[in-house]
């Protein structure tokens, strides 16, 4: 995918405006918004699912398996009800809304 400025669709208040984005770069977007460690960590804070995610990743190194931050987010989040997963990509979404003109104005 190419490099892409969206800048222009955010709003004055700051939030991103993703009408505005194709669907399929928004989904592009998303997926790749929930690989960043400090997004993981600020929206499983949020959710209260951090403890869950730092046991995780203790049973893990005592399994001697070497996986990011973003893998074990995503093992958690496949073994949640739909209720919780709803619940875990929207904040997902919503961080990006609110933090994306702090992060970065670019996707590719």
């Amino acid at each position: 995918m190419t490099q892409r400025d969206y800048s222009k669709f955010i709003r004055e208040d700051g939030r991103l405006y993703v009408r505005m984005i194709p669907r399929a770069d928004y989904v592009a977007m998303v997926k790749e918004y929930q690989q960043r460690p400090e997004v993981i960590e600020a929206v499983f804070d949020e959710l209260y699912w951090l403890w869950d995610l730092n046991e995780r990743a203790k049973k893990a190194e005592e399994e001697g398996r070497e996986v990011s931050r973003a893998e074990l987010a995503a093992e958690l989040i496949e073994e949640m009800d739909d209720s919780d997963w709803w619940k875990t990509t929207e904040a997902f979404e919503e961080h990006l809304i609110t933090h994306f003109a702090e992060k970065s104005r670019t996707v590719g």
